[in-house]
């Protein structure tokens, strides 16, 4: 367990008493505040309670459960899936909080969605490739590959691209690492052969 990870655990569950308390406050002491501006408010200060609890809750299993898993490779990729996760729920809690209107939240994120796939192609691409690469494993993180002219270990596979520690390389004639990192986008792997030295 690191130092690290309980104090991101308490600083989490702090703000959740905090806004807690102020809640309380809103309900006990501040009646005569503009009703709609008081369910505003209110609203608010219940959406950050809900996303720090969630924040807590997340950082506890992730430390205490997804953290003991002893395969290092499985850990990983369900760390990565599971903040993912934890991102979107609070996402959809914050446009919840901020939209009133559902009907116009739909429409606007139907349009900023349809602006965004016209403009993030590549970025959308590498996501989907990330969830392919995780469900039919072409590589690991540890595994030694070659795909294209990039030759390396795997050092990291993140939502868009993939991270190798490179060997070989245009000075060495033997497989020690070179020292140098190459990034390529995860899209690369629906085009490219693939191959793996770690099977």
């Amino acid at each position: 367990l690191r130092k690290q990870d309980v104090w991101w655990t308490v600083g989490f569950a702090a703000a959740a008493l905090l806004l807690f308390g102020i809640q309380v406050l809103i309900n006990w002491r501040l009646e005569w505040l503009d009703a709609p501006l008081r369910v505003r408010v209110l609203n608010y200060v219940r959406g950050g309670l809900l996303i720090f609890v969630m924040l807590t809750v997340a950082n506890v299993i992730e430390v205490f459960l997804i953290g003991r898993i002893p395969n290092r490779v499985s850990r990983f990729n369900l760390q990565r899936i599971f903040r993912l996760v934890v991102v979107v729920a609070i996402v959809f809690v914050a446009i919840s909080v901020l939209f009133v209107n559902w009907y116009a939240a739909v429409v606007s994120l139907g349009l900023i969605s349809l602006i965004l796939g016209f403009a993030l192609q590549m970025p959308i691409s590498s996501f989907i490739a990330w969830i392919y690469i995780l469900a039919r494993a072409p590589y690991r993180v540890g595994d030694r590959i070659r795909i294209g002219d990039a030759h390396g270990d795997v050092i990291d596979v993140s939502y868009l691209d993939t991270t190798l520690w490179e060997f070989g390389g245009e000075h060495l004639w033997t497989d020690h690492p070179s020292g140098r990192v190459i990034k390529f986008p995860n899209s690369t792997v629906f085009d490219t052969p693939v191959f793996n030295y770690s099977w």
